[in-house]
């Protein structure tokens, strides 16, 4: 699967209208019919405008409304005509999904209901997606003519269309209608008339309907591209839905090949230490968010700014467009991800009696660990030797902070950590510090077992929770391939791993 981001417009086609006529009319990049995930696999290409025409009815899933809508919320605008897109548009306008043609406004209307209204038999694209049936759609338009022209009656339009409604999709052709029992009924003369005008003018709506939405984006094309005003729809966070979302996702190379998510991920999952370093922080920060969301807090706005421009200058090489398509990101997802991670660096930035939490014990941790084997003449130390100590200090809080923090998200939502643990936990530690007696070391750091053991409980409890993941604690719809998919494209990665993976391929 292959898009040339020159022309940052994607066409779903099949047996509606050909691709080779359909790209005189609009140079675009032109697909088979939509399939469930389709969208989605285009969501961070840059794509512009998605024109959804034809797409799969039965023996595969049908593309999903959510994929639609979540397009159209990443600023993407999305056209359908014809056959499954006219489907789609009529059932998403009101989202902000362009709707085109006469046959969407059938849907639109009423008129029509059914998906069977525009299936139809056909070949696949080794054959040009040959028909073998006839459309409910075109039958209906023909017959309308028919009687307009009075070639027939409305009552014996009527019955055809009725009887063509009955029948089982692929059964459906002019010739089926023609060879019916009611047809047999009539006048000699009647039949011959509908059999001539049938022959010489019979309608295809579905491909004039295809062939103006076309046009059609060809001429909004030619505009200034501009935002749209869509509102942010929330997505079902339901863990299939999640997974299909982002599983489906690719990843456009420096050749325009589309690379998909799995294959990433497969060789994402190959580095053991990338992942055993980053799934204890993605889980972390999943408790943070879920915290900061029970609490309402948020990240003031100049520190918000402020933190995406400096991200920025440090991750993103060549035009921000250029990285967001390598990256496999639309921009708004982008701002949404990196809006995150802005306010879980501001709450790590605050001292946690910021926010009403009693820090005075941990303080007090944190300067007895700090007056450990203090330096005997400061004035030696290197430069270097000052930062790795104060790295070390500033390591040293932000795990008590972090601490603070989600040892708060479990005391709200009523979770323990189990004495086990906790007993074990504090042995270990205790074991890396060398402290063989409990009572003398206290002395020597100045700290008592009031304002000792609870600290090293709570920091027990956050490595349980990290430890035990978010889907224990019902997070279903929490996904580690999901978040460290999202973690990669933020930081610039998944494009690196990616060239990496084309590279390895041409050598």
């Amino acid at each position: 699967m292959k898009y040339n981001p020159q022309t940052p417009f994607a066409v779903f086609l099949g047996p509606s209208f050909d691709s080779t006529h359909a790209s005189q009319l609009l140079a675009a990049n032109y697909y088979p019919p939509a399939r469930m995930g389709d969208i989605y696999r285009l969501l961070g290409s840059g794509v512009r405008i998605i024109v959804l025409i034809d797409g799969v009815f039965h023996g595969e899933a049908s593309v999903w409304q959510r994929e639609i809508v979540e397009a159209l919320t990443n600023n993407i605008q999305v056209i359908g005509a014809s056959s499954m897109g006219a489907l789609r548009a009529a059932e998403l306008h009101t989202f902000g999904m362009i709707g085109h043609g006469t046959i969407f406004e059938w849907y639109r209307e009423g008129v029509i209901d059914g998906d069977d209204e525009v299936a139809l038999m056909h070949g696949d694209s080794s054959v040009g997606y040959q028909a073998f049936s006839e459309p409910l759609v075109n039958i209906r338009y023909t017959l309308h003519q028919a009687t307009k022209q009075r070639v027939i009656s409305l009552d014996q339009a009527r019955n055809l269309i009725s009887l063509a409604k009955n029948a089982y999709y692929a059964d459906r052709s002019y010739d089926f209608l023609l060879e019916s029992l009611l047809v047999k009924k009539w006048p000699h003369e009647h039949k011959n008339r509908l059999r001539r005008f049938v022959n010489q003018q019979s309608i295809n709506l579905k491909r004039q309907d295809a062939i103006n939405a076309l046009r059609f984006c060809a001429r909004i094309a030619k505009e200034e591209y501009g935002p749209t005003s869509f509102p942010v729809v929330s997505i079902d966070p339901n863990p299939y839905y999640q997974s299909a979302r982002y599983g489906k996702r690719v990843f456009l190379d420096s050749r325009n090949n589309l690379i998909t998510a799995d294959k990433l991920f497969t060789k994402v999952s190959q580095d053991a230490c990338l992942v055993g370093t980053l799934k204890p922080i993605l889980i972390k920060n999943h408790y943070l968010i879920c915290w900061v969301k029970q609490n309402s807090i948020r990240c003031p706005e100049d520190y918000r700014k402020n933190f995406s421009a400096k991200w920025q200058e440090d991750y993103i090489e060549g035009t921000p467009a250029q990285w967001l398509r390598f990256n496999g990101l639309a921009e708004r997802e982008f701002q949404t991800e990196l809006d995150k991670r802005a306010l879980v660096q501001w709450i790590l930035d605050q001292n946690p009696s910021h926010f009403g939490i009693d820090f005075q014990r941990y303080a007090k941790f944190v300067d007895a660990l700090s007056s450990l084997n203090p330096p005997d003449n400061e004035t030696v130390i290197s430069d270097i030797g000052k930062k790795d100590s104060q790295d070390e200090q500033l390591a040293l809080v932000n795990q008590i902070s972090t601490a603070c923090y989600l040892t708060a998200w479990a005391k709200q939502n009523g979770i323990d950590c189990p004495t086990s643990h906790v007993v074990h936990f504090i042995q270990t530690w205790e074991k890396s510090q060398d402290i063989r007696n409990r009572k003398t070391w206290l002395n020597i750091v100045g700290l008592d077992e009031d304002s000792y053991l609870p600290v090293l409980a709570e920091l027990a409890l956050c490595e349980w929770l990290i430890e035990k993941g978010p889907i224990y604690f019902g997070y279903i719809s929490w996904s580690f391939e999901v978040v460290l998919l999202k973690e990669l494209q933020i930081t610039g990665r998944a494009a690196r791993i990616v060239e990496a993976m084309v590279e390895l391929v041409v050598s």
